[in-house]
């Protein structure tokens, strides 16, 4: 099955199960009732452990793509074995970027030829360690579509414990303006918007997977606490989050605070003989330091009020262990309570800084470039 075959059979999925139009039209979004509750397939167990996998970041080597993609593969292969060695989880979950890393100093070209395709060959390998283990596998990863030529994304992969490809949900946005001179090269739905639509329809622009476990999120962004009201909104119970380097706690402690999800992010690792790891976000190369816009880079999960439950004991490889009641969470569950009627007005007038559509005519060739093109665009004015 190839990817466009992948998205119709999704797609498909909804249609029958009544969540989206066959044709995909720019109509109000169909998952949000009106009476707090929301869609969802029955669930196969009362409770779920998920395992968080905090392992290393590792960039490609561009003169020998294939080879190393492929140790990255194999050593994520080995730590799902290890991570189901003494307890077995019903969900293991890495980082953003396990099989490719990142260095800004790369270009298009060599983005490109790092990027996986979903289904591909590292799908297929992880699918037959999700079969063996009886578990769900979820990591981020750049991925290049054939449907868009040109252009790479930051897509979150769910697999199941059948093999088979649950959802690949695109990165929303990327935080545009917020790294000086240089911007993310990334293709977002923000970035792509109406093209994106008119070939998904707007239920795909908030994906949620209505799986057997609970509904699931899978996100890479920050700073973006709308976002994740909206995923509330379409009746998410889980939403899994990946980072590189760091995040802020309150970001991420408050998106199940206000929507009441259950919530993790998994962090990369640290390792001291990785001159890619983690030193650069911390002053001294101290992780017990962080710089100023730094406030935590470990790997955490929280209830769906925004309690800790599970965080990693320190920067270095492990896998973080918790478990979720769905059964019990999804009988007292709905959607979150929003005074919509006192802000509609606001947000119908807000004008945002950048407008969407930056990267539809043409993909920018390095970060330089691609911040340009942002800047380009930007309607507000000092």
């Amino acid at each position: 099955m190839d990817r466009r075959e992948w998205m119709g059979s999704v797609l498909a999925t909804s249609v029958a199960a009544g969540l989206t139009e066959a044709a995909p039209k720019n109509t109000s979004d169909k998952e949000i009732a009106a009476d707090g509750r929301y869609p969802v397939v029955p669930l196969e167990r009362e409770s779920i452990r998920i395992g968080l996998v905090q392992t290393r970041f590792r960039s490609i080597d561009p003169d020998n793509v294939e080879r190393s993609r492929k140790e990255n593969l194999a050593y994520m292969l080995d730590w799902i074995d290890r991570a189901q060695q003494d307890s077995h989880h019903d969900v293991l979950m890495f980082h953003e970027l396990p099989l490719t890393g990142l260095s800004m100093t790369w270009n298009r070209a060599t983005i490109l030829k790092g990027c996986i395709e979903i289904p591909g060959v590292e799908t297929e390998a992880i699918a037959q360690k999700a079969q063996q283990h009886r578990c769900y596998v979820i990591f981020g990863a750049y991925v290049v579509d054939r449907a868009w030529p040109g252009h790479f994304v930051s897509a979150t992969t769910m697999i199941g414990p059948d093999g088979r490809i649950v959802d690949s949900q695109w990165k929303a946005r990327n935080i545009m303006g917020a790294l000086g001179g240089i911007e993310l090269m990334t293709t977002t739905i923000f970035n792509v918007l109406d093209r994106y639509v008119e070939m998904y329809g707007w239920d795909r622009v908030l994906p949620v997977a209505r799986t057997p476990i609970g509904n699931i999120a899978l996100s890479s962004v920050q700073l973006e606490p709308e976002l994740f009201r909206a995923f509330g909104m379409k009746g998410a119970e889980i939403v899994l989050r990946t980072a590189t380097g760091r995040y802020r706690m309150a970001d991420m402690q408050g998106a199940p605070l206000h929507n009441g999800f259950w919530s993790a992010v998994v962090n990369n690792a640290y390792l001291p003989d990785d001159p890619q790891g983690l030193r650069r976000y911390w002053a001294d190369g101290d992780w017990r330091k962080p710089t100023a816009d730094s406030t935590n880079v470990l790997t955490t999960a929280f209830d769906a009020r925004g309690n800790i439950v599970a965080q990693a004991s320190d920067p270095t490889e492990q896998v973080v262990s918790f478990t979720i009641p769905i059964a019990a969470h999804r009988a007292t569950a709905r959607q979150p309570v929003v005074h919509a009627e006192l802000y509609r007005r606001s947000f119908d007038a807000y004008v945002g800084r950048y407008p969407p559509g930056a990267f539809l005519r043409r993909q920018p060739s390095t970060v330089e470039e691609a911040a340009a093109m942002i800047k380009a665009g930007e309607r507000w004015r000092r």
